[in-house]
């Protein structure tokens, strides 16, 4: 399935179609990479081979209030995936997919730390049935190269790096979830270790080593109702003495319903607490704690048009400080076998708030996007994009305009 089991507990209780931003607590469940679909075959061995060419204008590739850097970017790109159905009830997949981007004018922005991408399919997991219990064994790998919310700090000198073109992050999440249903109860837990490892000197103060554990408890109350809890502990502990070790705990409750045939509610909200170690010469220990949340409405109005709308408050790692907290109203849409086309696209404003650091930032931003899909052939696909951001800042050197302008063409073999 579209989801494969990673939903574990959460997937009893929403439409995966809104997991983008359930992501609001540490203890909702982490996703699986997106299945594929398998079309050559070796016994019980399945695999899948698809290779793909974009070509993407950037009119503000470093996200610059000034001298903005603006080109053409060529993109070829692999992704490979198998599976294999080693005995009745359990199965081992894997995924990879690996682009390259080249700068028609400006070929000096292949830096070392940005010229490569890893796709989302970069996973390796296996499926375990036991009775009624499903585990998940996995190991996630994901690559981000996007520095717009990141600020590195020269390695020699200590100074400020705005708008790097060598920003490169590589994160490895390993980790184990089980589901089990119990009739009246379903319960989930979670437990992980990240590590975030920097490319480029300027950014080594961001790598990490975290250890999270966490876990569900939820209820049918109707058939049309469910509601539940969920709490965790975790412990980050940064590589350098620039930023603070965190330790936290979070807590919250959630609910889903379906209010008619056609429209659905999920709300959540998630109290969370903080400790964060003092770094020497710089700042004092320090507690802090916070809410989040997430309301979203999903609405289907036939079989070809369905949208929703979110209403989401969620905490993250800030760069050089220590949180950003982030509300989003958020509108998202998609049409399907429209002129034998496919659309999406969503329309969202953001409201930030940077805690602790150096550098504490606030900011708007207004962002959307419009996607269209159309099938080629059997095995071909072309893919386009357009998108646009607009962000206001507090901070000189902060704010920003980009369009991207994005085409690629994949071929299923």
């Amino acid at each position: 399935t579209k989801a494969g089991l990673a939903g574990l507990g959460v997937a009893m209780l929403v439409n995966w179609g809104w997991a983008q931003s359930l992501a609001y607590a540490p203890w909702v469940p982490l996703q699986s990479a997106p299945s594929r679909d398998y079309d050559i075959r070796f016994g019980e061995l399945f695999f899948d081979l698809e290779a793909a060419i974009s070509l993407e204008y950037n009119t503000n590739i470093t996200a610059s209030e000034e001298n903005e850097i603006s080109d053409f970017i060529i993109s070829p790109g692999i992704s490979a995936g198998g599976s294999w159905a080693y005995s009745d009830f359990n199965t081992l997949r894997f995924g990879i997919g690996l682009k390259y981007r080249y700068y028609l004018n400006n070929p000096e922005l292949g830096s070392s730390g940005s010229v490569f991408d890893l796709t989302p399919e970069t996973e390796i997991d296996t499926i375990i049935l036991i009775g009624e219990a499903y585990i998940r064994l996995f190991d996630r790998v994901t690559y981000s190269t996007d520095a717009t919310d990141s600020i590195g700090v020269d390695a020699e000198t200590g100074e400020l790096i705005f708008n790097s073109t060598d920003y490169g992050i590589l994160t490895n999440t390993l980790g184990a979830q089980i589901s089990y249903d119990l009739n009246f109860l379903q319960t989930s837990a979670q437990i992980y270790r990240r590590d975030a490892i920097s490319f480029e000197d300027d950014f080594d103060f961001l790598d990490y080593v975290e250890y999270s554990i966490s876990g569900t408890v939820s209820r049918r109350i109707f058939s049309t109702l469910t509601a539940g809890v969920g709490g965790g502990v975790s412990t980050l502990d940064y590589e350098s003495t620039i930023k603070g070790d965190i330790d936290s705990l979070n807590f919250g409750v959630f609910s889903s319903a379906v209010l008619t045939p056609f429209i659905s509610l999920y709300g959540g909200v998630n109290w969370g607490f903080s400790e964060v170690s003092a770094v020497p010469g710089v700042a004092a220990s320090r507690d802090s704690d916070s809410f989040s949340y997430n309301i979203t409405v999903s609405h289907t109005l036939n079989a070809f048009f369905d949208h929703s709308l979110g209403f989401t408050s969620v905490r993250r790692l800030g760069s050089v400080s220590d949180f950003v907290e982030t509300k989003t109203i958020r509108y998202d849409w998609n049409l399907e076998e429209w002129l034998f086309v496919d659309l999406s696209g969503y329309v969202a404003w953001e409201q930030g708030d940077e805690e602790g650091g150096a550098l504490p930032e606030s900011f708007d931003r207004f962002s959307v996007s419009v996607q269209a899909s159309y099938d080629v052939g059997p095995r071909s696909e072309l893919l386009g994009r357009v998108s646009f951001v607009d962000k206001d800042s507090n901070r000189d050197l902060r704010s920003y305009r980009r369009s991207v302008f994005w085409l690629e063409y994949s071929y299923d073999f």
